[in-house]
């Protein structure tokens, strides 16, 4: 009786160095992925309310994604904010990085205003139809803007083909 104890109890030993080393995990390869990775290049448009200027933009933007098979997208986006109110009409051109969920994701970039002739730094937020965020020119000011776009949610991971 005692020896079947100490077999059991010498076994159970083992089986716990085993798994905290990783030993007993190592001839066991992990499961495929169910998912794939899903990529997506669109384009939009939108208006968005300058509070900075005080005007009102026509926001045209290209965006390129890549969703992995977690779920997390990155990708870029290149925008193009023309004033449609105001006296000064010149464009504001920005490049941002994005990162972030298919719902919802960031974005943060460089860009340059034309109308005053001054590069800036923009970050926000894109959720379906809709962005948010702010401008800061150089040593100047924070200019926040909001509004509606064409812009739906990223792509997706998608279901891998059984098989």
């Amino acid at each position: 009786m005692i020896n079947r104890k100490l077999l059991l109890a010498g076994m159970a030993v083992v089986a716990a160095n085993l798994a905290s080393s990783g030993l007993a995990q190592a001839g066991i390869p992990a499961p495929p992925s169910p998912y794939t990775s899903n990529s997506e290049t669109t384009f939009s448009i939108g208006i968005q309310y300058d509070f900075g200027d005080k005007q009102v933009d026509l926001v045209a933007a290209a965006r390129s994604t890549e969703t992995d098979k977690e779920n997390n997208v990155m990708g870029g986006k290149v925008d193009l904010a023309i004033p449609l109110t105001g006296d000064n009409h010149m464009p504001t051109l920005r490049a941002m990085g994005l990162a972030g969920s298919p719902d919802v994701y960031g974005e943060a970039g460089l860009g340059y205003d034309f109308a005053k002739s001054q590069a800036l730094i923009g970050a926000g937020a894109q959720g379906p139809y809709v962005n948010g965020g702010f401008n800061y020119y150089f040593g100047s000011i924070l200019a926040p803007y909001f509004g509606p776009n064409s812009l739906g949610g990223a792509p997706s991971r998608e279901d891998r083909e059984p098989g």
